[in-house]
């Protein structure tokens, strides 16, 4: 589950743990050579079906994407590797051509089968690969394209093969003394080759079927991996990508009833608890990014509607359907984390948040009684509670806030968060004079100054950029 990695990630960065980053890293490396990652096309797969994540489930959510590409920007930021900031740039392309829908928001799923010409479906034909069409495209023949990925008769799979290599190019390179320069050529060229194949042969391998509803939490989700994939990597429009995204779906589901569920030709349902948390979220990364005030309104008008939608009877948690519900299997308290955290560490971590930038206490209240009121089911199963303990790790470390203002905020922004990844952390910048508490009295035209925060209170400015780099890796 992405949110178990997430954690590790941030628990390993905090305590200093190398050996944590480095299993996180192997993992994540392995993820995506293929098999559960789309080599060709992009894009994840929901799961692998055998011990060497070689097989998928051929199924792709918009939910997993989301959250992944939040996974790999924050692991390119902690570890930068041109692997990872590919990873990003061929998970986004998927996303945008195959899952895009036209009213600007994005498609649920798509199928793991493929229909085929005699009218039957076939289970990862759209990604799968027989040898006469490796054959045909000259790639076969090519002894670097089949060892790179392992291609031979004990490989196939249900006489097909799927596109999964077993080394690193560094190791690959080693094996076959190759530069790295050279493989990258070769890569260039066999991939290009396989999207063109890809495109031709779409009379017999047809797209897989998009489901077209658009569910809030899960474009909101998309919609934090490319804010976070924009801190990443600043200059490929990541941030653009974000905001037209998070607009089109305020203004779609965000109605005079509050917010919907779903969008299908309208928007229809009433929003969940992971609806209102995963989209304030959503708002507050991109206030973060591009400090535009209408998210941080947005937002709090968000966490309003929770306080008053979905009270639970023993205040420590929020209920994940509004107060109309009467089914008793609605009235059940989501705590444990699944494929997508629970609704209600969602929350949690969105008034944390929340409470850090206003200095409102009664949300930092709400996610601080909500993280006590499930501890004792964190002890018994950690892995079923992750999103709760990274919350855990801000209780129990404080929370910072780096905010800057002046002429080059937005660039100094930028390049704090492009050098490291402290989880701990939330960072803020306004290029010219706000109203917001966070910015208040800050602004300098003359001059750039950082101001480092924590639990509210924050020290001197300081106009040295080398100064803020150190206290931002401190």
């Amino acid at each position: 589950m992405p949110t178990n990695y997430q954690y590790l990630l941030q628990y390993g960065i905090v305590t200093d743990q190398s050996s944590v980053l480095d299993y996180v890293h192997h993992t994540l490396e392995r993820i995506s050579y293929g098999g559960l990652y789309d080599s060709v096309h992009g894009g994840f797969t929901r799961y692998a079906t055998d011990r060497f994540w070689k097989i998928p489930h051929f199924e792709k959510m918009l939910y997993d994407n989301g959250q992944l590409l939040q996974l790999f920007a924050l692991a390119q930021r902690q570890r930068p590797s041109e692997h990872y900031a590919q990873i990003l740039r061929q998970t986004w392309s998927f996303l945008q051509k195959y899952m895009a829908l036209p009213n600007g928001l994005f498609g649920a799923a798509l199928d793991a089968d493929s229909p085929t010409p005699d009218s039957a479906r076939e289970e990862g034909g759209f990604y799968t690969w027989s040898k006469e069409e490796l054959d045909t495209e000259k790639l076969w023949e090519q002894e670097h394209f089949r060892e790179y990925f392992d291609l031979g008769p004990h490989s196939a799979w249900e006489g097909k093969y799927i596109l999964h290599r077993p080394l690193s190019d560094e190791e690959f390179c080693a094996k076959f003394e190759l530069s790295i320069k050279d493989l990258k050529g070769l890569k260039t060229q066999w991939f290009d080759t396989l999207l063109k194949a890809s495109g031709a042969r779409e009379e017999s391998h047809p797209k897989p079927a998009l489901d077209p509803k658009a569910i809030v939490s899960w474009n909101s989700l998309l919609v934090s991996g490319l804010a976070q994939a924009h801190w990443a990597l600043p200059d490929e429009g990541f941030d653009r990508s974000a905001a037209q995204l998070l607009e089109q779906l305020w203004t779609l589901t965000y109605t005079d009833q509050g917010l919907r569920h779903q969008y299908i030709d309208k928007a229809s349902g009433e929003g969940y608890l992971d609806d209102y948390s995963t989209l304030g979220l959503a708002m507050l990364d991109m206030f973060s990014v591009q400090s535009d005030a209408k998210y941080l309104e947005r937002a709090l008008t968000l966490a309003q509607d929770i306080l008053d939608l979905f009270p639970a009877a023993d205040g420590m948690a929020f209920r994940p359907y509004g107060r109309g519900v009467k089914a008793a299997w609605q009235q059940h308290l989501e705590v444990e984390d699944n494929v997508i955290p629970s609704a209600n560490a969602l929350c949690a971590h969105f008034f944390a948040r929340l409470g850090a930038i206003t200095g409102t206490s009664n949300y930092s209240k709400c996610a601080s009684e909500a993280l006590h009121g499930i501890h004792e089911k964190v002890f018994r199963f950690g892995p079923n509670y992750s999103h709760w303990l990274s919350l855990a790790l801000h209780e129990a470390f404080g929370h910072h806030e780096m905010v800057i203002c002046g002429p080059q905020a937005k660039e100094s922004a930028e390049a704090l968060a492009g050098s490291h990844y402290p989880p701990l952390a939330q960072l803020f910048w306004s290029d010219h004079t706000r109203d917001e508490s966070i910015f208040k009295g800050r602004f300098q035209y003359d001059k750039t100054l950082f101001y480092w925060c924590q639990n509210n209170a924050c020290d001197r400015p300081i106009s040295s950029s080398r100064e803020a780099l150190s206290l931002w890796k401190d």
